[in-house]
């Protein structure tokens, strides 16, 4: 929250927290945040995990895109711009994912490939500048720390499946998305710093699958 104030992104974009009952200091901090008029807090009494709380967002959001950013994130310079770019260059894109780097600057993610056995974040650790993470490309799915994909699609899609928890949601959209011709695009045009995991030890356990 403090990295999407630091690039001035309340001002122009509808913010939507969903509150998973969190156990921290969030409520306290997110008090501090109701000045803003585009500012939405929904707060729930048990974590519905990660499927429920974007859908709940979803369906109040009054935005023609929708942008799913995990809460252990950090967005940089230009990142709804980059998205933005991307998904308006072709009609056909209907899911945008970004670049997104571990604290140390390396590769997270720049797409996701599957093998017979594992599912892979494309290009994971690389250097950031090298030309395979530097390139956008066509791929089968993207991660939903950071998602960007039309209102209208995403809630004719159903949403997100309740059925996942906290894993493999993000996968299964962009296969159902697939499968009504909607492409799906990474775009390194767009930086996000992930600190993959921190807020659940369950979900480092996921990021790594």
């Amino acid at each position: 929250i403090l990295s999407l104030q630091r690039q001035n992104t309340f001002p122009k974009n509808e913010i939507i927290i969903i509150d998973n009952n969190s156990t921290d200091q969030t409520t306290n901090f997110l008090s501090t945040l109701t000045t803003f008029s585009n500012f939405k807090i929904i707060k729930n009494h048990s974590n519905l995990g990660f499927a429920k709380a974007c859908n709940q967002a979803s369906k109040i959001a009054k935005s023609e895109h929708l942008i799913f950013l995990n809460n252990d994130t950090e967005v940089t310079h230009g990142w709804i711009e980059g998205l933005a770019r991307c998904i308006l260059s072709d009609r056909r894109i209907g899911v945008v994912g970004c670049k997104l780097l571990y604290p140390d600057n390396t590769v997270q993610h720049a797409g996701v490939v599957f093998s017979s056995v594992k599912v892979h974040h494309l290009y994971k650790n690389f250097h950031p500048e090298h030309p395979a993470p530097s390139t956008s490309r066509h791929l089968q799915a993207v991660t939903g720390a950071c998602m960007l994909v039309p209102r209208k699609l995403f809630l004719s899609l159903g949403g997100f499946d309740e059925a996942f928890i906290n894993g493999f949601e993000d996968l299964d959209f962009c296969f159902r998305a697939r499968s009504k011709g909607v492409k799906i695009f990474y775009t390194p045009e767009s930086v996000v710093i992930h600190h993959e995991g921190k807020s659940s030890p369950n979900q480092a356990r996921i990021d790594e699958l």
